[in-house]
């Protein structure tokens, strides 16, 4: 017999769901690239990461390639920029690609989904012109080409998500593009990828992941769809990260840390984030430290400073990973960080407390909309100075 669901919980039981058309996931996947290529496709194959290239990653993916035109676009190993973005999109706008392919870290994937778009667009292809809060609030209308994506680090789950992320030098802040037309194609999730990340990068994405996860998991715009995924991967992330840094090429470790960046990606573009986002722009900007760190240094606050508005959603992440009560999860989060080195003081990474009420100015953006509560200002930066001292 069909279990019946009460009136309140029926009415409440929906959700729009938008994530790519296609994906390819597991060890090996990445060879099945020549299947979505067809003969005709005139292509680029944009790459982020020189790791790849020295060790001729790029060069097989490329050669299995059977359409007649390739062009290999290689990136700046740093986060998309403005002028970094619209040079992409010069080199894009150049050629009719019919296909665009971005093999990288989330900073490959965000420049070749916002690029590719972009690089169509009648009215305007200046990315600053698009980016949401400080551009001239145009939106983007034009298809462009089809979009595959293969994620080499387990972290920001770009592939899974409508938006980009750009950093206004100018403005000294990160902000989105954001629209349907941004979602991939198809996305190919090859964890063998990732193999050759180092610990550094390992922890900062994974801990990037696990933070999606879990303020997805506590979004006020969560649903029993999302939810599923967030808890899923919250406990494959929080299992797996330590052994994915101490063992590299443990393709078990890299697999569950893969599917939890998905689950993140999908999860938070569906059901939003919560302040450690809201706040890891600024607060990375002015420490100049990656989404990925900011994330990991953030994710042990969001969690203290949330818990009392969350006490159920706590207990049943807790009991995800074999805990049971909400300070449980918050000590472990905490004490996962400490054991990942993660830093724990604002002096650690050049911040001041002075430097605080302007970092939280620049922080009521779309990811703090999804927090359980929304801190005002001023007490937010008093906890941040009394959180990290």
């Amino acid at each position: 017999m069909v279990k019946q669901l009460k009136e309140s919980n029926r009415l409440s039981y929906k959700f729009h769901l938008e994530q790519p058309a296609r994906v390819l996931f597991g060890c090996g996947a990445r060879k099945h690239l020549g299947d979505v290529i067809k003969p005709n496709d005139v292509t680029a194959l944009v790459s982020g990461s020189t790791t790849l290239i020295a060790n001729g990653t790029v060069e097989e993916i490329k050669s299995n390639l059977a359409c007649d035109t390739v062009d290999l676009i290689q990136l700046p190993s740093c986060e998309p920029t403005i002028t970094t973005v619209n040079d992409l999109t010069t080199k894009l706008k150049s050629v009719n690609y019919s296909k665009v392919i971005g093999l990288g870290g989330g900073s490959t994937l965000d420049s070749v989904k916002a690029s590719s778009i972009v690089a169509r667009q009648p009215s305007s292809t200046d990315i600053s012109d698009y980016l949401e809060g400080i551009g001239q609030g145009f939106e983007l209308t034009t298809p462009g080409p089809e979009i595959i994506l293969l994620p080499t680090t387990a972290g920001t789950g770009s592939e899974a998500t409508k938006n980009a992320v750009i950093f206004s030098p100018e403005h000294q802040v990160k902000k989105s593009i954001r629209s349907p037309l941004l979602l991939p194609s198809c996305v190919i999730i090859d964890p063998e990828l990732h193999a050759s990340c180092n610990a550094t990068i390992t922890t900062h994405s994974g801990m990037d992941a696990i933070t999606q996860c879990f303020e997805s998991f506590i979004s006020i715009r969560a649903t029993e769809y999302t939810r599923t995924l967030a808890m899923a991967g919250f406990k494959l992330g929080i299992e797996n990260i330590i052994q994915a840094i101490q063992f590299p090429n443990d393709l078990d470790a890299r697999t569950a840390l893969a599917h939890c960046a998905f689950n993140s990606g999908v999860s938070l573009a569906n059901s939003g984030l919560g302040v450690a986002h809201g706040l890891s722009a600024a607060f990375g900007a002015t420490a100049n430290l990656s989404h990925g760190a900011s994330c990991s240094i953030l994710l042990p606050f969001a969690a203290t400073l949330n818990q009392k508005y969350c006490n159920e959603s706590y207990c049943q992440l807790a009991t995800a990973i074999g805990l049971r009560t909400a300070d449980q999860l918050t000590a472990h989060i905490r004490n996962l960080c400490d054991l990942l080195q993660v830093p724990s003081k604002l002096a650690d990474v050049g911040v001041t407390a002075e430097a605080l009420p302007k970092i939280v100015e620049r922080s009521y953006g779309n990811s703090m909309s999804g927090n359980p509560f929304r801190p005002e200002p001023g007490k937010l930066a008093a906890e941040l100075i009394t959180f990290f001292g």
